[in-house]
């Protein structure tokens, strides 16, 4: 029997919130109660952002506000910003007010650590696509660089967590340079940490690898690989090795760190923001407690040890939510847990590079993949909106009962 008392916290609402309420919702009905806290109203889709520098995406197609969804939902609102949570005591505690919860869902999610390079905070010298705001000034200086081209410099620093988009802005880019008929006043040096290109990859190539080697060339794009980046300077990017390349259009991805609630809380053990948790996305140490999404600590069991192997996407984004949902549920009404090893995930990913839209599958994405398929076709450039809204509002509710 469930009470209608029980109250279910979920901090954050991007992709694993936002989906992982409406689930909720879904199952339970007026059953319990649910509130989400949030610091924005505004909903993101953010592996979209890469296309908004060059007009291929519009605000309205990126962005909507979840308060009238979550209304017809029946779902509380809170939007404030978390200061910290409270295991023991369960409390989150918010610039506002303070909320009691029996069970939490933790979706805060990652922020760029811009602080460990000098000069990768954005600016005129170093571009950014990690949030809107931040997209949209890389769009203005798009603009001014096409009237006066120069040499650009793409890449990503360890522990990159979408090191994926970085991939697809290069070619993304290099679409548009052809286009423009600019490929030689504007050539294109992509740089990464890894010891091959290797889009979503691990240490093995595959056909993700060759393709990227082939769009690389096809649009003139020099890379370099096992390379680090020290600093950026105006009109430069300097490598730890001691090399300095010119560059008049510099975007980088930055590495990671988790929320600033989760790093200022206490008793959560949390390494740089991220949180530890079992099989069944629960922390560690506190059972009521479930975490979903980039704000889980994930530690691949890769033959490469270096710290950018931790990509995480949106397909075990959603995922991990519908996992920690489901075991949120099983908790309240005593049904057997869903076990998940993250390091095990199939790939599911849906891209899109240059002109070419792909969905790329392979058996796993943080251990060493020995199978994967490339799919093509334009039907999958808008497979990253359809998936995404399918689940959340159409979950299947065969599989639980209350």
């Amino acid at each position: 029997m469930i009470k209608k008392s029980t109250h279910i916290v979920i901090l954050g609402s991007n992709l694993a919130g936002f989906s992982g309420a409406l689930e909720l919702s879904s199952f339970l009905g007026n059953l319990c109660k649910i509130t989400v806290i949030s610091n924005s109203h505004i909903f993101t889709f953010t592996p979209a952002l890469i296309w908004v520098p060059f007009g291929l995406e519009k605000k309205e197609s990126l962005q909507f506000d979840v308060r009238p969804i979550y209304k017809s939902y029946n779902i509380n609102f809170i939007e404030d910003i978390v200061s910290r949570i409270d295991p023991v005591q369960k409390k989150v505690h918010t610039k506002k007010t303070t909320c009691d919860y029996d069970y939490l869902l933790i979706t805060t999610g990652a922020r760029p650590n811009y602080d460990n390079v000098p000069g990768l905070r954005p600016s005129e010298d170093s571009l950014s696509i990690c949030n809107y705001r931040e997209t949209l000034k890389t769009k203005q200086a798009w603009e001014s660089f096409v009237k006066n081209p120069g040499p650009i410099v793409i890449g990503m620093m360890p522990d990159a967590l979408a090191k994926g988009a970085a991939y697809e802005f290069a070619l993304v880019l290099g679409v548009q340079l052809k286009k423009l008929g600019l490929l030689k006043k504007a050539p294109i040096t992509f740089l990464t940490p890894e010891p091959n290109l290797s889009y979503l990859k691990q240490d093995i190539v595959g056909y993700s690898v060759l393709l990227c080697k082939h769009l690389f060339k096809l649009y003139k794009i020099k890379w370099k690989t096992d390379t680090v980046i020290d600093s950026i300077q105006s009109g430069s990017v300097s490598l730890k090795s001691g090399e300095k390349l010119d560059s008049k259009f510099t975007m980088i991805i930055p590495s990671f760190k988790g929320a600033k609630c989760i790093q200022d809380s206490v008793d959560l053990e949390s390494d740089n923001g991220f949180l530890p948790v079992n099989s069944h996305l629960q922390h560690i140490r506190h059972p009521d407690v479930f975490v979903a999404g980039t704000a889980i600590d994930i530690c691949p069991k890769s033959s490469l040890t270096l710290s950018y192997h931790k990509p995480k996407i949106m397909y075990p984004v959603e995922y991990l939510a519908k996992v920690a949902v489901w075991n949120i549920l099983a908790k309240i009404k005593g049904l057997n847990f869903k076990e998940i090893d993250i390091d095990y995930i199939k790939h599911d990913c849906t891209t899109n590079i240059g002109d070419l839209k792909v969905n790329l599958v392979g058996n796993e994405i943080y251990v060493d993949r020995n199978q994967e398929f490339l799919i093509s076709g334009y039907q999958r450039s808008i497979n990253k909106f359809v998936r995404l809204f399918q689940e959340t509002f159409c979950p299947n509710k065969d599989e639980v009962t209350f």
